[in-house]
């Protein structure tokens, strides 16, 4: 997206961008700023700072626990790459005994962006997720996750990274499942979905676009 495009997202919604936007969105590290509440093409961007944990989801080539667990979204989404790169890893409910491995716990997720009140209930299952993908999103390339495409984000530890995110129709079959090797149930989000000055927002936005 064009720069004059954000910087008019910022004249003309600040006062959307100030009260919808949040500091530690999902996880400390990464903050979700909301650029346009269009219903059904909404835009919202994230920012993973420095101190991300997304560098523990690239569940393949690493033991480390899920910062992110590997879900689908409500809607079709178009990811832009704004800085740095964004790896997507794409993931499949399997039943392969050969190649039995992350055998992951089931949570329904629910939205603390929708309700208020987020947090993650055990179904008490448990699947075998394999990697069917690795995505790349650099600076200013575009790709297109299905609503119900399982999904992870990875970002090279100490490593800065920004995305945009454009929101599609609603899918009626949307299922809020997702898949951890953490026991989300005691995931603390007492840190997390904290409100910003617009000076804070404002410097993000520097970070990301160097002519803002």
């Amino acid at each position: 997206m064009n720069v004059n495009v954000i910087k008019h997202f910022w004249e003309s919604n600040r006062n959307v961008i100030l009260e919808k936007s949040l500091k530690n969105c999902h996880v400390e590290g990464v903050d979700s700023l909301f650029l346009s509440d269009t219903p059904e093409a909404r835009i919202r961007m994230f920012f993973a700072h420095e101190t991300h944990p997304l560098w523990k989801n690239d569940i393949d080539h690493s033991n480390e626990t899920l910062s992110v667990a590997f879900h689908s979204h409500h809607c079709d989404l178009e990811l832009e790459g704004c800085l740095g790169t964004v790896k997507n890893i794409i993931g499949m409910i399997c039943d392969n005994e050969e190649t039995a491995h992350n055998i992951l716990d089931e949570y329904i997720h629910v939205s603390h962006i929708n309700t208020g009140k987020g947090g993650f209930v055990y179904t008490d299952r448990n699947f075998q997720i394999d990697v069917i993908d690795e995505a790349y999103v650099f600076a200013g390339e575009n790709m297109i996750l299905k609503a119900n495409e399982l999904h992870t984000v990875h970002i090279k530890k100490g490593k800065e990274a920004a995305w945009l995110v454009y929101e599609g129709k609603d899918d009626p079959d949307y299922n809020p499942a997702c898949y951890s090797n953490d026991d989300l149930t005691k995931f603390d989000t007492s840190n997390l979905y904290k409100k910003e000055s617009e000076e804070y927002w404002k410097n993000i936005l520097k970070r990301t676009f160097n002519e803002f």
